[in-house]
This record gives structure tokens, C-alpha cells and sequence, in this order.
């Protein structure tokens, strides 16, 4: 009767155990993730093939040295198989993973074991890299990557950071494709935003739209306006790139040609505020000419390629903050793009930073013109970094012929093929590699500030200048110092600057060229005969006979406003218009490059 009541009232609690440890082994049974709904497309990750199958291997790794009695473990696997077989679907290791645990069988571990501290600090690396390389599915896979790299190394050297990450905007995971449980969650839905996004200041003043037509219909004077697309119609898995910062500012390198034939170039601030509006767009706040419009729809193409659904209700002002200096040309396309980004991603870029480029709808960057002159004001202006396309590296020997040598080394200058290589070299938090690169510049900078024809023949100088090179490949002034101290920088201009040279120092009579009786003031003779004498030495052997026959042209041209105005000396004016005129057909039929357009773009 005892050992009855004693088992009676054992029973209880021995049930109580088993509906417990039932709960525990339902909550963590296996099952297999469906990574064909994971929301980013590994495809269009920056990641290469080989990266993704190297982290796909590490995960299901350590999927099988997990211990079988690790709290949690199922729900683990399935959320590191899901992301393994969304990188790498036919990984060997995953696969087999993934149908050993879905049959219930026992995972054999793999030896030699790897560390899930190295596992996990893997995985932190490359969710940084695609944090900065920013595009929306990069974007995405950052923050799971950053998540499973908590789960297996909580108490990880990067923990911290990792979970503030995880926190920040955008970087918010959806585990519905691995974890049924969630997707009962009402949050989770088929459209999402990539980040939390931030409020618009209601009382920020949005450009309205012009109501007035002419009368063709069309508005009065319009600004450059890009409708940017809010709905996933047409992307059920899509998501919203939200609005993450409200403002932006990046410098733009810019020059432009005025009257008396120097060009007046620098770094101009480009800004970008974010302000309610019915429609969500983005407008250029000034009216420009077409090359610069053109530059503005390139980069808002580029936006929308990159985030096909923004969120609705933002209009984005592009403006300049030194609004009286009117400007035109392509080359403020890049900084329109990084500013439209900026936006959207929520970076900030560093204060003493230049960029130019013409940019394409696929985000490669273009050369534009002038870019001597650019870097040489932003200089004057203060920068310590240009970022100009890799399509005008040549132009850095064409700035050392130019201006005096120290504007090689007194600001750094990058090269770079896309807008991501443009963004890493602009933005505040750049990569450790750069940034040890930039630092080790400044130690040459201060060497050849000193004495610069004999340190940069110093051994010591030019070993530091190749480790620059080493760590940033991109590092031009690094690249053409190394070229000069070992005597191979080129030691003439380049056609296309030849050319471009030759026409701005002469404009300011050029201007004048069909108008017989105005007369061009004395010092703008004198500046174009010494500007031109010195480009003797400098031009590009092709262009000498234009050179030559400007000069003469020249001379005719004073003599005509100085000594008076005889029939003979008109003849001989009109003979040398027609030689300046041959001159220059003869280089446009022997020379393809675009130089034609670039004299008159800014």
C-alpha cells in the first residue's frame, strides 16, 4: 500500500519530466531549411564563387562538430545549413548534412576539427566586406552572416561590434526559410524593408512641382526630376531600401572655363537632403546643362538598378551649396551617386575627400575632363584625397607637367573603375588596408615636403611607397612617384591635354576670331604668348604644328588690333585661321579620343 501511494505520487512528476523533455525535443527538431526562399540572391552577392563555397563548407563544418547535446543545435544547423545551401547548393558537405539530419541520422564530425572561433571571425570578416560594398543583397547577407556568426562564438573578440551591427539599420534577419516558428511572426512578410529606416522631418520644404506650362505644354523652367518606382508589383520577394539618412554632402572635383582662358577649378560641396513629399523622387535643385542633367539621370538609374523599390513618400534634393557658381558637365555623375547611396545605406563620407566620374547606369565610372586641374583645386581647396575614374590614370602625368611637383604628393590620389571603388574611397569608414596606406603617404609626404628631389631618390622613401602600393593598389600618386624616381614618368603631355591647353590659352582671343573689328585687351596677348611658349616644351610631339600655328595665328591677330587694319594683313589673318583650321582637322582625323567635347566640358 505504501510503495502504491510513493509510486502515485512519483508519477506525477516522472510524467511532468517526460512532457518536458518531449516540448524540448519537439522545439528542436530538424527542419530542413528551404533556401530557395531566403530573401537575397546569392548571385548578386559580391561575394566570389569561391568565397561562397569556402563559407558554405565552414558552416556545415561546424553543423557536424556540434555536439548532439548542445542546447539548441537543430535550430542552429537549420539555420546554418539554410544560408550554406543558399551560397553553395551543391556543396557536398552541406548536402550531406542537411539529408543526414532530415533522415534523423548521427552526423559524423569532421577532423581535423575546425575552431568555431575562426569560424565565426570568417564570417564577421566578410559580412564588414559586404556591409561596405552596400548593395541591397549584400546588404541582406551581411546581417546573417553576422547572426550566425554570434550564434557559434558568442563570447567572440568581435562580439560587441557584431551585435551592434546587428542591431543597426538593415541589418535585421528574417530565419522564416529555416525556422518554421518565425513565419508565424506577422513582421514577417514578403516585402520588407531593408532597414528600419528613419523619420522625415515634417517641416523640412520639399521643391514642388511646377504648375505652370509654356505653350507646348511643357513646364517652365523644370528641374531635373527622377521618379523613383515605391511598389514590388512586379517583385514579390522584394524588399524597400529605406531612407536611412535624412542628409549628405560629398565634395564634387569641378572646373570650368571662363572668359580669360584659365580654368577655375576646386572642390565643390554636393549635398543631398530628404524631405516628405507625395511623390518619392529625386531633383537636382539648380537647372543645368544637358551633360550634367544627363549625369544626374545616369546616377538616379544607377540608384533605381540597384534598389528597385524605395520607400514611398521621399523626395531626395540634390543640391550645391555654393549655389552662385553655375556649373555644368558629366563629371559630377559619381558624386550624385554616392550621395543618392548615402542615403539610402545611411554611411557618412570623410570631409577631405574629392571624387569625379562620369557614371553609367551600371555603375562603372567614365574619364571626364580637366582632371589636373580638378585635383590641383581641390588641393588648393583643402582636400587631402581625390578619387578620379581609373579611366583618366594618365592624367596624373599630364598634372605633373602642369603645376608645381608638389601637388603629386600633397594630396593622395585613387583610382577607381566602379561607383563601390569610388564609395570605398570617400566614405569615413574605409578599409583597414586603405587606411594603412593613406597613413603611410602622409610619411612621404612629410620626407618630400623637406627635401623632395633627394628623398624621393632615397631607398628608404621608395620601399615606403611600394608597401602603399601594396596595401592599395588603387594609390596613383604612389604608382607615378615610383615612376618618376626610377626615370620612367612620361615627359610630355598627353594628346588630348595638348590640345585642350593649347585651346584655353588661346580662347580668350579664339572668342574673337569672327568678329573683325572687336579688339582683345593687350594682357590677354601677353598671358597667351607665355602660356603657349611654355607649352612648346610640353605638348605631345603630335600636337606641335597646332601649337605652332596658334602662335602664329596669334601674332597676326595682335598686329591687326595694334598696327592697323590693311587689306594685305586681313588676307594674312584669314591664312592663318585656315592653318589653325587644318592643323586641328589633321589631329581629328589621326586622333579618335573624345577631346573634341572635353575642350568645352566643365
Amino acid at each position: 500500500m505504501q510503495t502504491r501511494q510513493k509510486t502515485s505520487r512519483l508519477l506525477p512528476g516522472a510524467l511532468a519530466l517526460v512532457f518536458s523533455a518531449l516540448q524540448i525535443f519537439a522545439a528542436d527538431s530538424y527542419h530542413a531549411p528551404e533556401p530557395g526562399k531566403a530573401p537575397f540572391d546569392a548571385d548578386k552577392c559580391s561575394l566570389t564563387p569561391q568565397e561562397r563555397t569556402n563559407i558554405a563548407t565552414n558552416l556545415a563544418v561546424f553543423v557536424k562538430n556540434t555536439p548532439p547535446d548542445a542546447p539548441g543545435r537543430m535550430t542552429a544547423a537549420a539555420k546554418a545549413l539554410g544560408i550554406a545551401l543558399r551560397l553553395d547548393p551543391a556543396n557536398r558537405t552541406a548536402t550531406d548534412a542537411n539529408a543526414q539530419l532530415r533522415d534523423g541520422q548521427r552526423l559524423a564530425a569532421v577532423l581535423p576539427a575546425t575552431d568555431p572561433k575562426l569560424i565565426a571571425a570568417d564570417l564577421q570578416i566578410k559580412a564588414e566586406a559586404l556591409k561596405l560594398t552596400g548593395g541591397a543583397d549584400d546588404w541582406t547577407l551581411a546581417g546573417y552572416l553576422l547572426d550566425l556568426a554570434l550564434l557559434i562564438d558568442p563570447p567572440g573578440r568581435d562580439a560587441a561590434h557584431g551585435k551592434d551591427f546587428a542591431k543597426s539599420p538593415g541589418a535585421r534577419s528574417d530565419w522564416s526559410f529555416a525556422v518554421p516558428s518565425s513565419a508565424s511572426d506577422p513582421s514577417k512578410n514578403s516585402v520588407q524593408p531593408f532597414g528600419r529606416g528613419i523619420e522625415l522631418s515634417p517641416s523640412a520644404t520639399p521643391i514642388p512641382r511646377n504648375a505652370e506650362r509654356d505653350e507646348w505644354g511643357d513646364p517652365v523652367d523644370e528641374l531635373p526630376r527622377f521618379t523613383l518606382k515605391t511598389t514590388s508589383r512586379d517583385r514579390p520577394a522584394g524588399k524597400v531600401a529605406m531612407v536611412l539618412s535624412n542628409q549628405a554632402a560629398v565634395r564634387g572635383l569641378l572646373v570650368c572655363t571662363p572668359e580669360r582662358g584659365r580654368e577655375f577649378s576646386g572642390a565643390s560641396q554636393l549635398t543631398a537632403r530628404v524631405v516628405p513629399f507625395g511623390v518619392s523622387e529625386c531633383v537636382l535643385a539648380q537647372p543645368a546643362g544637358k551633360p550634367m542633367t544627363t549625369a544626374f539621370y545616369d546616377a538616379c538609374r544607377f540608384l533605381q538598378s540597384r534598389y528597385p523599390v524605395v520607400q514611398p513618400g521621399a523626395q531626395v534634393v540634390l543640391d550645391f551649396r555654393d549655389k552662385p557658381v553655375a556649373r555644368d558637365g558629366g563629371s559630377a555623375g559619381a558624386a550624385f551617386a554616392l550621395l543618392l547611396l548615402s542615403v539610402f545605406e545611411g554611411f557618412d563620407f570623410a570631409p577631405d575627400v574629392a571624387v569625379a566620374g562620369s557614371i553609367g547606369a551600371d555603375g562603372n565610372l567614365h574619364a571626364v575632363a580637366g582632371v589636373p586641374a580638378k585635383i590641383r583645386g581641390a588641393l588648393l581647396d583643402g582636400c587631402k584625397v581625390a578619387s578620379i575614374p581609373l579611366a583618366n590614370k594618365k592624367d596624373i602625368a599630364d598634372m605633373a607637367l602642369l603645376f608645381p611637383s608638389a601637388t603629386l604628393w600633397q594630396i593622395q590620389t585613387l583610382t577607381a573603375e566602379t561607383i563601390g571603388e569610388a564609395l570605398i574611397n570617400s566614405r569615413k569608414d574605409r578599409p583597414e588596408n586603405l587606411t594603412k596606406a593613406l597613413r603611410l603617404f602622409g610619411k612621404v609626404q612629410a620626407a618630400l615636403d623637406a627635401n623632395p628631389h633627394a628623398h624621393l631618390l632615397n631607398p628608404a622613401v621608395r620601399a615606403l611607397l611600394q608597401q602603399v602600393l601594396d596595401l592599395a593598389p588603387n594609390h596613383l600618386s604612389a604608382e607615378f612617384l615610383l615612376q618618376q624616381a626610377a626615370g620612367t614618368a612620361p615627359r610630355a603631355l598627353s594628346l588630348d591635354t595638348s590640345i585642350a591647353e593649347i585651346f584655353n590659352a588661346a580662347s580668350p582671343v579664339l572668342k574673337l576670331r569672327d568678329n573683325l573689328f572687336a579688339r582683345a585687351a593687350g594682357g590677354d596677348y601677353r598671358a597667351a604668348f607665355e602660356r603657349l611658349g611654355s607649352l612648346q616644351f610640353k605638348v605631345n610631339p603630335r600636337a606641335f604644328d597646332y601649337c605652332r600655328a596658334m602662335i602664329a595665328f596669334l601674332h597676326v591677330r595682335e598686329q591687326w588690333d595694334t598696327s592697323g587694319r590693311s587689306h594685305s594683313l586681313e588676307k594674312e589673318l584669314a591664312k592663318q585661321q585656315e592653318a589653325v583650321a587644318a592643323a586641328l582637322q589633321k589631329l581629328r582625323q589621326d586622333h579618335t579620343a573624345p577631346w573634341m567635347q572635353r575642350t568645352s566640358e566643365n
